[in-house]
């Protein structure tokens, strides 16, 4: 009884388009977004914000690759696993940071995925979800900047510009 209860909490209550409609708020709210793919890395789920932003219809994205939303997706910093590798590895991953392929502006996100199977266990493709961090890395650009450079005049600040000119006469 005391154990049936313990169940009976942890269970969803609810139906599947309950669950579908707190999705579609979620998505709704700007918070984050949900994407998947079909075993070929083509797009056949993407949320209507992220279509929005993109300027784009479900017709011009669905059946397109995945790695067409991304500026270089395949450039990254060092010792970082490439977008198109671990699509190809089928692996987990968690918070890439994505640049979005929109012209003139330039929006960052960070993008998790999961490889999901059919139920005869192949790779079906991948599902998972994004959220918006422009706000996030211009405000470390910002302070990056504001660590080497002097706001007042936007030159080198003191410690920098002795180092290069230190670096410079001993050259």
């Amino acid at each position: 009884t005391k154990n049936n209860e313990h169940v009976e909490r942890t269970l969803p209550i609810g139906s599947q388009k309950e669950a579908v409609l707190l999705l579609r708020n979620f998505e709704s709210s700007g918070r984050g977004w949900f994407w998947s793919t079909d075993a070929n890395g083509n797009i056949n789920y993407l949320s209507m914000p992220v279509l929005t932003l993109l300027n784009m219809a479900p017709a011009d994205v669905l059946g397109k690759r995945f790695l067409s939303l991304f500026h270089g997706a395949s450039e990254h910093e060092e010792n970082q696993r490439t977008l198109p590798f671990i699509l190809t590895k089928q692996s987990k991953f968690d918070d890439l940071p994505l640049q979005a392929a929109i012209e003139g502006d330039e929006i960052w996100w960070s993008v998790s995925g999961k490889p999901y199977r059919d139920g005869a266990g192949n790779f079906a493709g991948f599902r998972g979800s994004g959220t918006d961090i422009t706000k996030l890395r211009r405000s470390a650009k910002d302070n990056s900047k504001l660590a080497t450079y002097d706001s007042l005049t936007g030159l080198l600040n003191r410690f920098l510009m002795s180092k290069l000119l230190e670096t410079t006469l001993s050259a």
